[in-house]
This record gives structure tokens, sequence and C-alpha cells, in this order.
């Protein structure tokens, strides 16, 4: 039996803006660099540039051009942000964010805190109540079974609910899942996330997905990857929603993997891509084609203003020659793992990150230490390079 459905990075026919936000997103990661290099002026002038192509922006570049705004001193500007920050569901409490106390302090903060209410009754106005509702009530009825214990119960729910999205999306149209800052992205991706985890599961079949429940399956009615396609195309929902969602469950790891090259010779820490070379080619234009950036001798970059660029190499190089504890690979490995994680938490404490919302890479969870071996003289038969 085969559950197959096959997801099309194709435009629908039905998609009519003259606006395709996958260029919104390259140009976005131009002005994320700038932030990460500390250069705030030329970061907001490109933020600038995009605002002037793209009608809507989402709430995350609004926030962080606001703040290179007032980086910049330039606080006419940074108060326009805010006034769409709050038409795009901001409340006051989230401008108490580090780096907006600078504007806060002056008459101009004020003034936009007297028209706030006005901002926020139209933001209110916006909010369709009877959808959000709908999508409430899906969500927790995807909570109950993905804690049921029960997979086949479990992916039945799944399933159901999708037939019920797959409708309400083709009559009423896609939310807008990034572009606002709202409660509702939980209760509107976890279920399409289950969906996708179901096809990806579904498709990844070794027999383990019998029975009637799944014989019953109709996967081809259903069209929600290409109507999350079209939502990524459309500025509704950023290229990471996309791509942690639609390949949830994937065993092929489409859209490729990241892990931490820390290598001790060059003293550098980079990222390297963790795919067979054969393969990133082909990753790297689909990364491409929903708006991420490739993997390349420039990702690290991405590793800026995280303590990853100040690894403290040399600490803990000295401490594993002196280590007179260590017998073995996995002493080394154990001092080498407190000190960075020691060295890690003071950096957190004393780093000023001035409250952009930028993805914090320094959380990838697999690292490679490379020329580490050296350095433990006492440890036997180790296998470290």
């Amino acid at each position: 039996m085969r559950y197959y459905i096959i997801f099309l990075f194709l435009t629908s026919s039905a998609f009519t803006s003259s606006k395709n936000y996958i260029i919104y997103h390259k140009k976005i990661q131009i002005a994320e660099l700038l932030i990460r290099k500390g250069n705030y002026r030329e970061a907001l002038a490109s933020y600038q540039a995009v605002f002037n192509d793209f009608e809507i922006a989402f709430y995350k570049d609004l926030h962080n051009a606001s703040l290179c705004a007032i980086k910049d001193g330039n606080y006419d500007l940074a108060i326009k942000y805010c006034e769409k920050l709050v038409i795009q569901g901001y409340l006051l409490i989230d401008f108490n964010a580090t780096g907006f106390s600078k504007l806060k302090s002056t008459l101009k903060w004020n003034r936009f805190v007297q028209r706030y209410d006005k901002l926020r009754s139209y933001y209110l106005s916006t909010v369709d109540q009877n959808m959000n509702q709908k999508l409430h009530d899906i969500f927790e009825k995807d909570q109950i079974a993905a804690s049921s214990g029960n997979i086949e119960f479990q992916d039945s729910v799944f399933y159901g609910n999708a037939l019920l999205l797959n409708k309400i999306y083709v009559s009423e149209g896609f939310p807008n899942c990034n572009i606002y800052k709202d409660t509702m992205l939980l209760n509107i991706l976890a279920p399409l996330r289950h969906y996708f985890g179901l096809v990806n599961r579904l498709n990844d079949n070794h027999g383990q997905y019998e029975g009637r429940i799944y014989e019953n399956m109709n996967l081809s009615s259903i069209c929600l990857n290409q109507l999350f396609y079209d939502a990524l195309i459309q500025g509704k929902i950023l290229p990471t929603t996309y791509a942690d969602n639609i390949s949830y469950f994937d065993s092929e790891n489409r859209f490729g993997k990241l892990v931490l090259r820390i290598d001790f010779d060059k003293e550098k820490v980079e990222f390297m891509p963790w795919i067979n070379e054969e393969r990133l080619n082909d990753i790297n234009q689909l990364r491409v084609s929903v708006g991420l950036f490739p993997f390349d001798n420039s990702t690290s970059y991405l590793l800026n203003n995280t303590w990853y660029s100040k690894y403290p190499f040399r600490e803990i190089k000295s401490a594993m020659m002196n280590c007179e504890s260590c017998k073995s690979k996995l002493d080394y490995i154990l001092l080498e793992s407190r000190i960075a994680s020691q060295f890690s938490e003071q950096y957190n404490k004393e780093y000023d990150k001035f409250g952009f919302i930028l993805v914090d890479y320094s959380n990838v969870n697999h690292s490679y230490l490379v020329g580490i071996k050296p350095y433990m003289r006492n440890a036997n038969n180790s296998n470290s390079k």
C-alpha cells in the first residue's frame, strides 16, 4: 500500500500577488548579517530599502529595524516602526525588551504612548475571532491526540484535522502566521506540523503503518503542502517556519543540517553541513529557493555575537595539558565541556544583545572537535583526531 504525496515547490495558479517574498527574505538576510557585524546604520538602510519594496513587513524585521534606528539616533524612524509593531500585535510590555530604553526616555515616546490605545484598537479590529476559535478547537484536538500514546488514534486525528484545515484555508485563506505577534502561532502550526510529519512517516513507511485507518487516508485530496508553500511566497510565514514544519519527521533531511566544527589547530569555530557532499548542491538549491541561506564558507558569520566567536581555545588547551587527574579521552572531553560551559554562561551574562530578534545559532546541539588529541597527553588509545 502506497500513501505517497509529493511535496511540490510550485506557485499556485490562485496566487496573484505581484511580490515574491523569497526576495524579501534574501534581502533581510543581508540586514541581519550587518546587525551581527555591528553595522547598525547600514542594516537600517537595508531594512528601509526592503520596506519600500514590500508593503507588509514581518514583525521581527520591524522590531530589528526599530532597534537599528535607536542605535543610529533616528528616533523619529524608530517611533514609526514602533507604531507599525502595535498595529501588528505588540503590547506596551513588549517594548520593555533590551534596546528600547533610550527611546523610552524621550518626549517622542510619551507621545507614542498617548497614541497606543488607538493603535491597539485598530489591531484588535483586524483580528478574526471566529477563525481563531476554529483554529483553537482544532489545536486542542491535536494536543489531546499527540499526548494519547495511541499511534493509530493520534494519526487518525492528525488526518481528520488536516481535512478540516484544508477546507478552511482553501475557502478563507491562510492566516498571517509570522506577520503578527500574537498567541495564535502555536495553534496554527502544531496541527500542520503533525500532519506533515504523518505524511513524511508514511512516505518512509517500512510496513509499520498498516490497517484500515491508513488505508482510508486519501492524502491526495489535501493540498496543505501547496497552501503552506503559497503562504511562504505571499509573505505569511518565514522560511524557517516553512522548512521546520514541512520537513518534520523527514528521514532524508531535505534542507540539511549544520554542526559545529571546533578546530583546535586553527583556533576557529565554524559551521559545517552534516550531509553527504554529493547532496550539498541540491540541498543548497532547495534552501535558496525557499529563502534560506545556503551552506557555504560564509555561513559561519551566523556565529558572530555568540560566545563561540570567543571560544576559549587557549584556556582549554592549558587546562588539558596540565590536567593530572585526566586519564582517558572522556576525562578530557568532560574538562573541555565544563570550561566551555562556564565561559558561555559568563559571556552571555556580560554581552549586550540589545534585544534583536535573531536566530541563536549558539544552541546547535552537535559539535565536532578537531585537533584536540595532542592535548590529551595522559589519554591512552584515544580515537580523537
